[in-house]
């Protein structure tokens, strides 16, 4: 598994389910890191981006992860 498969892993394993850890999910961004919402058009950024684990579990997203990461 390459390294970046390793983090992308890991960020859906803090934001998904019952996890919710929003420390870990934090830290596997860079400094710059940032998630843009699409369909609201807000960025996310540094500890903000936590919030966004609070938004995944409101709306229950699962990932189909493994889908995503052979694309």
């Amino acid at each position: 598994m390459s390294k970046n498969e390793e983090i992308i892993r890991s960020g859906y394993a803090a934001a998904e389910g019952g996890v919710n850890d929003v420390k870990t999910f934090v830290s596997l961004f860079t400094a710059d890191g940032v998630i843009l919402d699409v369909a609201s058009g807000t960025e996310y950024r540094g500890k903000d981006l936590g919030r966004m684990v609070g938004v995944f579990a409101q709306l229950g997203v699962r990932s189909n992860l493994g889908a995503a990461l052979t694309q």
